[in-house]
């Protein structure tokens, strides 16, 4: 979470996303953005076995390459020494997992 002495913090923006077996848009690009975390929470069913998902950050995402979460509870963070503020795609092998979002941003 970043400094909100620095960067203020004046909401949180929260979804999950399904993972498709080709690069999916997880979150758009976002200049207000101050800090985000990505979380693997796996088959909301707990029909398949978990898979890893692989992140592209500003571009398409590549199977077990880049950021990869490997098992349900992983998760990535950005804050105010990693913030990327552009769009963040997502893929995992065959499709059906999700990702939890949280995206904290100012709006002054």
């Amino acid at each position: 979470m970043p400094d909100p002495r620095i960067f203020p913090l004046d909401a949180e923006n929260i979804s999950y996303v399904w993972i498709g077996a080709v690069s999916t848009l997880v979150i758009a690009g976002n200049g207000m953005r101050v800090g985000l975390d990505l979380t693997h929470v796996g088959d909301i069913e707990q029909e398949a076995d978990p898979e890893f998902i692989s992140l592209g950050l500003g571009q398409a995402a590549v199977n077990y390459s880049g950021k990869v979460l490997t098992a349900v509870g992983s998760s990535y963070h950005m804050g105010t020494a990693n913030l990327f503020n552009g769009d963040i795609y997502a893929i995992c092998p065959s499709g059906g997992m999700y990702l939890a979002v949280s995206e904290e941003v100012r709006t002054s």
